[in-house]
């Protein structure tokens, strides 16, 4: 009869078996060291290794085997007969001692067992009480009691006057509610220009309740917009589902018909390269904000943040040892840069630099050295001036004197002047005339007023700026005579505010129309979207409405007669080229640029042609110019004026 034939288990475990009956004591030595090397390698791991969920679900699994084992066992004990010395008193003292010492383990988990569920049959009494006087108190004050309430056996609450005289509460409000004072602090947070970004579009708007509002992007995740939120307000700790279920209904995530046009162009390209370089597994995470923490021992000093601070003026981004190719694989990624493009006009060629979103090849090196140096380089001061001009902004806002005034202006996309029926080549020919937005918001002591000047023309250069402004200024000065000192925010193209034509006119113009001081801030490059935006919006939804009514608005003078009759918060002015001319003899050009005008944030004058300016806002000392973040003074030369026209007329 010929046997079965083993397995491969069978046999290696026969030579197993072998080895040790040989040499017992050799095999174990180097099976112990064999062990503890793979346990060096961490082939083999331990029960600290694992995570808490995997370690409950082995311990579950030893308990298991163990009471498998031990009732393998009991079955043994059972059906093997008793040995001879059992018969003795030795052995029935063990017998019963052990016995006994199982029936105690016995008694003692069925107690723990019962003393739980006792636990959390009282700590379900307890919540429900601490919820019917949550409730009780509630009516104390004079909220109406719930239905909850009074479905229980509890008698009628005891009416007194000051619950009569109390105002009645909404049914939503209960006991364990947020406090108004909280709710108002998330709304004001989530409307944060640093947290969300006001969009410019005509419809894009929301309406709840009848009430329509401008849309707001969130620039963050709600994770981490909450954990922002509770580091700045400590005392204020809720958790992520109310602080969500609180966000103001025109506060919306960004979706793919939320198409930004507006980008910050440093942003934009370094999220590019986070996004290659943690799709190759060249980095943890692509969060720009995680990386610049890397780099910098606090993202709120500025000595750290503008790579001057001795701690951390070394580090580098923390890339990962092992990724999917190695430095020297040849890679491709996005990059947003300038590119020549040549065209032909009048018969003659010529060139211009068009914005393009390109596709550079290279290392994975380079890329990992392009970006270290950008995000060391660039991101930390890039940031620290959008935080800091951002936060210079709202303490201003909050804390203006009676003598000052904050203006936040912008130029808006120019209308299309159109009719309420058009002919074909009307609509799609150069027909149709333009108008100039130029928008902003009044800040005073008083309140806030929102304003936007109309004009035919289509300039946008710093006479056409203090042409928008002149009327405006000038109600300013006739409604309120105390304010002296005015503050201007803006974002900061050369060709429109940041130049030395729109300094020179401020350090003039200003004190001419009887301001004493006044100071011109710049928001970081990309990043000045405002509430000027949003009035533009609402401006050009208002003119659509009255062409979808059967108005015509063939030009700007029509639109701004249209806009002035309807019933507005916001005030209209008309500017004629004739204003815009005037300014234009009041410019110098033989004025010189100040140095470094690309990099300044903060241009003031307390004095007729003189300016002082810096990297950075600052309003620690006003009225009076503080020397913070190295402060510069300039001159300018004295003109005499082309035109006979006074300026006591403004």
């Amino acid at each position: 009869m010929k046997t079965s034939k083993k397995s491969r288990a069978d046999i290696q475990r026969a030579y197993r078996q072998r080895r040790l009956a040989n040499n017992a004591e050799e095999v174990r030595e180097k099976e112990r060291k064999r062990w503890h090397m793979r346990r060096a390698q961490k082939k083999v791991k331990s029960i600290r290794d694992f995570t808490d969920r995997q370690k409950r679900i082995i311990r579950r699994r030893w308990r298991t085997k163990k009471a498998e084992y031990r009732t393998v066992q009991r079955r043994v004990r059972m059906s093997t007969p008793p040995s001879s010395d059992e018969g003795s008193s030795f052995g029935e003292r063990t017998k019963r001692g052990r016995a006994k010492l199982a029936y105690r383990h016995t008694k003692a988990y069925r107690q723990v067992a019962t003393l739980t569920k006792e636990l959390q049959t009282a700590k379900c009494c307890a919540g429900k009480y601490k919820k019917r006087w949550l409730r009780l108190k509630m009516s104390h004050f004079g909220s109406q009691v719930s239905s909850e309430c009074s479905s229980t056996d509890l008698s009628t609450p005891v009416s007194t006057q000051s619950e009569k005289s109390a105002p009645i509460r909404s049914h939503h409000s209960h006991g364990n509610s947020l406090d108004t004072e909280t709710k108002e602090m998330i709304e004001i947070f989530l409307t944060r220009d640093d947290n969300s970004r006001m969009t410019t579009g005509k419809k894009q708007t929301v309406t709840k309740n009848k009430d329509k509002r401008q849309k707001r992007l969130l620039l963050d995740s709600l994770i981490n917009l909450h954990e922002k939120f509770s580091a700045e307000n400590p005392r204020n700790n809720i958790s992520y589902a109310t602080f969500t279920r609180h966000r103001p209904f025109w506060v919306r995530q960004a979706t793919a018909k939320d198409r930004d046009t507006c980008l910050c162009k440093k942003h934009e390209n370094l999220q590019l390269a986070a996004d290659k370089l943690h799709q190759l597994g060249a980095l943890k995470t692509k969060n720009i904000e995680e990386i610049l923490k890397q780099v910098c021992c606090n993202v709120d000093n500025l000595n750290c943040m503008f790579r001057e601070c001795e701690l951390c003026v070394g580090k580098r981004v923390d890339f990962e040892e092992k990724s999917l190719l190695k430095d020297e694989s040849i890679i491709v990624w996005s990059e947003w840069a300038f590119e020549k493009q040549e065209y032909e006009k009048d018969g003659q060629q010529k060139s211009t630099k068009v914005m393009r979103k390109t596709v550079k090849r290279g290392t994975l090196k380079e890329l990992k050295t392009k970006f270290c140096q950008s995000v060391r380089g660039e991101l930390g001061r890039h940031v620290y001036i959008i935080r800091h001009q951002f936060r210079a902004y709202k303490h201003l806002k909050e804390t203006v004197d009676v003598n000052e005034a904050v203006v936040h202006v912008d130029f808006s996309e120019n209308y299309a002047c159109k009719h309420a029926e058009e002919v074909q080549s009307a609509h799609f020919g150069a027909s149709n005339r333009q108008a100039s937005l130029h928008t902003g918001v009044l800040y005073t002591m008083d309140g806030l007023q929102s304003f936007a000047t109309i004009s035919a023309s289509w300039r946008h250069d710093p006479a056409a700026i203090w042409a928008h402004m002149q009327p405006v200024l000038q109600e300013l000065k006739s409604t309120n005579p105390q304010i002296s000192d005015l503050h201007f925010f803006s974002d900061g193209p050369t060709t429109q505010y940041r130049n030395k034509q729109n300094f020179f006119l401020m350090s003039t113009l200003l004190h001419d129309m009887g301001f004493e001081a006044g100071s011109w801030n710049f928001f970081e490059s990309g990043h000045g979207k405002g509430a000027p935006d949003a009035i533009g919006g609402s401006v050009k939804r208002q003119a659509d409405a009255f062409v979808l009514t059967g108005f015509d608005i063939p030009d700007a003078k029509k639109l701004y007669h249209c806009l002035e009759s309807a019933e507005s918060l916001t005030k209209f002015y008309f500017i004629d080229d004739r204003d815009i001319t005037s300014i234009d003899s009041r410019c110098c050009n033989t004025v010189r640029a100040i140095t470094g005008t690309m990099k300044l944030h903060q241009v003031q004058t307390d004095e007729r042609l003189n300016v002082s300016y810096r990297n950075l806002s600052c309003f620690c000392q006003r009225p009076t110019i503080c020397t913070c973040y190295d402060l510069h003074r300039y001159k300018f030369p004295a003109v005499v004026s082309k035109s006979p026209v006074s300026y006591m007329n403004f």
